[in-house]
């Protein structure tokens, strides 16, 4: 082969090189070009947190995206599961005990739902007992031949209708005295060194313990004159908590007692 046979061939493999590079940066539809053209174009995936993928309708990350996590709403419109109400703490239900219990308060008054009613009446000559009941000062036995009507009105016994009296409001000033050097009206806030209730009938008794729970009594001395002195509460005030029971006993049957202060 001559020389010159040798730089023709040189010459060919040259121009051939020159044509291959020329044909990488032509117009760029082969793969990995950045023109629109491209697989990997505007409509491709966008965030993995959606997990949907490109398509024509709007993306996932439109309108605000998964909008605050306590939340969880998303915000596509017509997907499967997809809600605008948020999730709840339960808030909406705040105010069902308060009503219930609002309701069960408004249902009692006064002395728990108790009434002290005024008997007094005729109810025939007979003498049958009707029961104990609350004739405007105190509580006493009706007789009679028909409780009517006043029949849901009476006691089995004058405790009952006393307690139930006072729990209403009622008490009987008359029978309260003060005793030793004691020269003040009783009432509510007086101070006794000790509360004594003059007992005749031995019933009395029984109808005091109903009423206080526990009573010490013994034969009359002052400032009893007769029956039994019975010592119902010691040294104090009569308070909020006592003062219900104080005029409870006041309503009983020939009520005596006395708030005795021996001295200074």
């Amino acid at each position: 082969m001559t020389s010159r046979t040798r730089c023709l061939l040189l010459l060919v493999v040259l121009s051939a090189c020159g044509g291959g590079s020329g044909g990488d940066t032509g117009t760029g539809s082969g793969p990995g070009s950045s023109s629109s053209g491209g697989p990997v174009g505007s409509s491709g995936p966008t965030t993995g947190a959606t997990g949907s993928e490109g398509s024509s309708t709007s993306s996932p990350t439109t309108s605000g995206g998964i909008t605050g996590g306590a939340t969880g709403s998303t915000s596509t419109s017509g997907g499967p599961g997809t809600t605008s109400e948020p999730l709840t703490t339960g808030s909406s239900t705040t105010g069902t005990t308060t009503d219930a219990t609002s309701s069960g308060a408004s249902s009692s008054s006064g002395g728990g739902g108790l009434a002290c009613v005024d008997v007094s009446g005729d109810y025939g000559p007979c003498d049958a007992i009707l029961g104990y009941g609350f004739d405007g000062t105190h509580c006493r036995a009706f007789s009679g031949c028909n409780c009517a009507p006043h029949c849901d009105d009476f006691s089995p016994d004058p405790a009952s209708c006393a307690i139930e009296c006072a729990a209403a409001g009622e008490c009987n000033p008359a029978a309260l005295h003060p005793a030793g050097i004691n020269k003040e009206p009783v009432m509510k806030g007086s101070s006794c060194d000790e509360l004594d209730a003059c007992v005749v009938d031995p019933e009395s008794v029984a109808w005091l313990t109903n009423i206080f729970g526990k009573i010490e009594c013994e034969p009359a001395n002052y400032p009893c004159d007769q029956g039994q002195n019975c010592h119902v509460l010691w040294q104090g005030t009569l308070d909020e908590a006592s003062w219900p029971q104080v005029c409870a006993a006041s309503l009983l049957p020939a009520a005596d007692l006395q708030c005795v202060i021996w001295g200074p």
